[in-house]
Parts: C-alpha cells; sequence; structure tokens
C-alpha cells in the first residue's frame, strides 16, 4: 500500500530533480555559423597594415565576406592600457562593431572581464574592481555588461551572439570566481558571477533574443567536458551555446576533438561553436607543443593551414548539434608594433594566404562545379539515389547534400562502390551534392527534385 506521503515524497523529489538537471529551452542558431575573430583589425589600419588579396589592396571586411564568413567576433576588455594587443576598448569596440556591421557580417561580441587578456591561465579582475566585496563585484558585472549591451543597441549594432566571458575553463574574476580554491568546490559564487553576466546581456534593450554561448568547455577530454557542462546545469545556468577552443598544441590530435564533439552532441541539447582554432602556416613548433611534429596532421604551410581548416570543419559537420566554426588570429599582420603570426591567413607583410580561401572553397551555396568521372549519381522517382564509385578511393567518403542557402540537410559516410541513399524526406527543390573526403572535394553536382 502506497501512502499519500509516500507519493507526496516522491513528487517533491522528482520536482527538485527536474529543477536541477532540465536543460533550459536554448536558443537554437539555425545554419553553421563561418567566422574569424578581428578583434585587431582596427588597430592595424590605423597603424597603417594594409591587407592584400589576389595582390590587390582589399577591404579586409569585404573580403572576409566573400570568403565565406559571415560572423566577425570581436573581444572587449574593461579598461585596457593598449598594449601587446589590448586594445579594445569600448570606444574602439563600439566603432570596430560598426564597421563589422557595414561589412554585412552579423557580429560575436567576447566579454573578458579583465583588463587583459583572460584565458584558462588568467582571470584577472579589472583593476577598478579590485576590492569590491563579492555583492558589490556581482552587481558590477550585471551592470557593466548590460551598460555595454545598451550602448551597442543605441548605435544599431547590437550583437548577434554574446559569450560572457573567454575561455573561462577554471572560472572567471579570480579568486572570487576561481571554480577551485586549495582544493575546495566554489562553483556556487563561480556560477552566481557568471548567472549575473548572462543576466546583464538578457535584461539589456535588445538582449533577449540574443544567444549566449558559455566558452569554457575541453575540446579534447569528454570527462572533463561532462563534468563542466553538468556542473552548469546543476547550478541553473541558462545558456544556449557550448563554446570550444581547439588549438593542436595545448589540446591534442583531432581525433581527441572529434571523440568530444561526438559526446556532447550525444548527450546535451546544446548547439556546439568551435569558436576558437588556428594552424601554422610557417614556422616551426614551439617546445612545449604536446603533438610532436610527426603527429601533426599537416605540414606546417600554406597548403597545410588550408587542409587543416577544411578538415576540421569537415569534423564539425559531422554533428548535428555542431553550429559553428571560428578562426583565431586570422587577422594578425604586421603594423607599427604590432606583430603577426604564424597562424594568421596573411603573411607578415599583408598578403592573403592559401588559407584564406579554405571556407570559400566549401561554401557550395555557390559552387564551382567540380564533375568528376569517378562518380556516376542517378536518382530515381522513389527519391532514391545511386552511386557509382568507379575507382577504389582508400579515404573515407562522405556524402553531402545542401539547399540553395547551404544549409546541410543530409550527410552520410559511403561504404561501398555502390550505394544508395534514401532522399525521400527532402522536399521538391533543386539541391547540391558533393562527394568528399577529410581533405578535398571529389565531385559536385546540382540535382532537381521535382517529385
Amino acid at each position: 500500500m502506497i501512502h499519500h506521503k509516500s507519493l507526496l515524497l516522491s513528487f517533491i523529489l522528482l520536482l527538485f530533480v527536474n529543477v536541477i538537471y532540465a536543460q533550459d529551452q536554448p536558443i537554437k542558431y539555425d545554419g553553421f555559423a563561418i567566422g574569424a575573430d578581428l578583434s585587431m583589425t582596427k588597430a592595424i589600419i590605423d597603424k597603417g597594415g594594409i591587407y592584400y588579396v589576389d595582390n590587390q589592396v582589399a577591404d579586409v571586411f569585404a573580403a572576409f565576406k566573400v570568403r565565406g564568413y559571415d560572423y566577425a567576433r570581436i573581444r572587449i576588455f574593461h579598461n585596457p592600457n593598449g598594449e601587446e594587443g589590448t586594445v579594445n576598448s569600448l570606444e574602439y569596440t563600439l566603432q570596430l562593431a560598426q564597421q563589422i556591421k557595414d561589412a554585412g557580417l552579423k557580429l560575436l561580441l567576447d566579454f573578458h572581464y579583465s583588463d587583459w587578456w583572460a584565458d584558462p591561465s588568467q582571470q584577472t579582475k579589472p583593476a577598478a574592481w579590485t576590492n569590491l566585496d563579492f555583492i558589490t563585484l556581482n552587481d558590477s558585472i550585471y551592470n557593466y555588461t548590460m551598460m555595454v549591451m545598451n550602448k551597442l543597441a543605441s548605435q544599431g549594432i547590437s550583437p548577434d551572439m554574446v559569450q560572457t566571458g573567454n575561455e573561462i575553463h577554471h572560472g572567471m574574476l579570480w579568486p572570487d570566481g576561481e571554480i577551485w580554491i586549495n582544493g575546495q568546490s566554489n562553483w556556487t559564487k563561480f556560477t552566481t558571477l557568471l548567472k549575473s553576466a548572462i543576466r546583464g546581456v538578457m535584461d539589456s534593450n535588445e538582449g533577449f533574443n540574443i544567444p549566449i554561448m558559455v566558452h569554457g568547455i575541453s575540446s579534447s577530454n569528454t570527462q572533463e567536458s561532462q563534468a563542466y557542462i553538468d556542473s552548469l546545469l546543476v547550478y541553473n545556468v541558462d545558456f544556449d551555446i557550448i563554446g570550444m577552443s581547439y588549438y593542436l598544441c595545448w589540446d591534442g590530435t583531432p581525433d581527441l576533438l572529434d571523440e568530444n564533439l561526438a559526446f556532447i552532441n550525444t548527450n546535451y541539447d546544446k548547439d556546439i561553436i568551435l569558436v576558437e582554432t588556428s594552424y601554422r602556416a610557417d614556422g616551426d613548433l614551439p617546445e612545449w607543443c604536446m603533438v610532436e611534429t610527426e603527429d601533426q596532421p599537416f605540414p606546417l604551410s600554406e597548403e597545410g593551414q588550408y587542409n587543416y581548416i577544411q578538415s576540421i570543419y569537415n569534423t564539425l559537420i559531422k554533428y548535428s548539434n555542431a553550429k559553428g566554426l571560428f578562426y583565431w588570429g586570422g587577422e594578425l599582420i604586421w603594423a607599427d608594433d604590432i606583430g603577426g603570426s604564424y597562424s594568421s591567413l596573411f603573411h607578415w607583410e599583408g598578403h592573403a594566404l592559401k588559407g584564406f580561401d579554405a571556407f570559400k572553397d566549401l561554401n557550395l551555396s555557390t559552387p564551382n562545379f567540380i564533375p568528376s568521372p569517378i562518380f556516376e549519381l542517378e536518382l530515381n522517382q522513389n527519391k532514391k539515389l545511386r552511386i557509382n564509385s568507379k575507382e577504389n578511393i582508400t579515404e573515407d567518403l562522405q556524402l553531402v547534400v545542401i539547399n540553395m542557402e547551404g544549409k546541410t540537410l543530409y550527410n552520410q559516410y559511403l561504404e561501398d562502390k555502390f550505394t544508395t541513399i534514401d532522399l525521400s524526406e527532402i522536399k521538391m527543390g533543386i539541391y547540391i551534392i558533393y562527394i568528399k573526403t577529410n581533405r578535398r572535394i571529389l565531385h559536385t553536382e546540382k540535382i532537381l527534385i521535382n517529385y
């Protein structure tokens, strides 16, 4: 016999578990964002830097747009001194955001909540907040976030996406918001600050429908990812996008990224964006790199950088919740006291490298069609697509179907020379099919489904 008290207790426990572990209803991103962090572009141009594409002086923002990028990411520091690249003050950010919007790019705003670089090794509070008690610090992050958002909104340049904190793997606003202090969990204070930052976005004039990213999840360790995301959910952090950085020297080989993406995609109802990555087009590996030269997936060359970008893209699009890829440091060239980078998409002197075209060559909504004698495709009236490969190809093959807006509708790995794909769920219209490996596109074809 079940007593009423037992039923009531069970109901209360069920409610408690649902509140603790239920995922909020996130704002979903429709499409796949291709982005670049362009935080330094204005400073570089102001200091005399010139960008060249195809040996012609180029508007760098328009050039990124033409190359298939639809997003620009820019960071903002609280009160930076301008040294070592910390140029992104509020005024600078407002001007750069306007340039980005004028170029027809969407904007991802990256709050560093510091006067200096914030990353997994340092999350230093702004000097103005150094001696604040916790309650005042919590109010400050809320008010500051909302103020910045309202400034942007007042100029008609609100962000299209916001990340409240940069690489907050170990917390933010140290030591108050450090996740672990002397081996003791400090998740309560960390998430209190993080939730106040998120509320600052949501309570701003145009912030309610802006997707919010938490950028701190491991890109190569499933156990760390699970612990971090589960903790965010336990502490009821309301966010939309899981943001990740992936740098091969820090995070290991791409197979670890692939494994982690598969885990997160399966276990969480959140969009995933790889918001930082890069690959050296020149130069030697640093001594501290955890991946040996012989284990690098591609040569450290222009061609290697190009292939790396396309390979990471192909890894991401295998997963339904993966919704974007952003390149970091691609804009860095020499300009006065601002230095270039071996990982830039431009030579030190400003000329675009081959990697700058990596996304353009994958943007098949306006494709350069690549018919191949190796493949024959036949679509019957039952929407069964027959694929015949005339040669044995040792690399893994993938078939992808996209619509004319560039949205992926279907993708599948091909296991046999003769494969039949069921496209019955796809509506009437014109579509683009391409067959590719992880490194190259082998075949592109336009098809008409009219039944």
